[in-house]
């Protein structure tokens, strides 16, 4: 990829990510769908989050093939983790969470920092 062709197409997921994440904030604030739904929201805020994060980073340092390999599977794990979160933590009481915990977050950069640098170590290439 040339470096014109990678630049756009990391401006283009940031674009994407950024209208992503202001329509959860909205429905957030607004207290309407998928906010109100903690088994949903967690879990696209979550990817909303990271994976855009992830495919950017990814650009002209992995190849295509393994880039959306490694996408795929961060966006399982982030919405696994979310949901997994969401579903343990909730109470009986009427206030029901839906966003993740502060351990979810700190756990999900760590193991998706880890996970990349250990991919990129072993799949990168010269002529990415």
């Amino acid at each position: 990829m040339t470096l014109r062709s990678v630049t756009s197409a990391r401006l283009a997921v940031g674009l994407i990510q950024g209208i992503a994440l202001y329509l959860l904030q909205q429905a957030f604030d607004a207290k309407s769908w998928p906010a109100t739904d903690g088994l949903v929201f967690a879990p696209l805020l979550a990817t909303a989050i990271f994976v855009p994060i992830i495919i950017v980073v990814g650009f002209g340092n992995l190849r295509p093939g393994t880039l959306a390999a490694w996408a795929a599977a961060a966006t399982a794990l982030c919405a696994g983790l979310a949901a997994y979160n969401i579903f343990r933590g909730q109470s009986a009481v009427a206030d029901i969470a839906t966003t993740p915990t502060a351990t979810l977050w700190l756990s999900l950069a760590t193991i998706l920092f880890i996970g990349h640098r250990w991919l990129h170590r072993e799949t990168r290439t010269e002529d990415c």
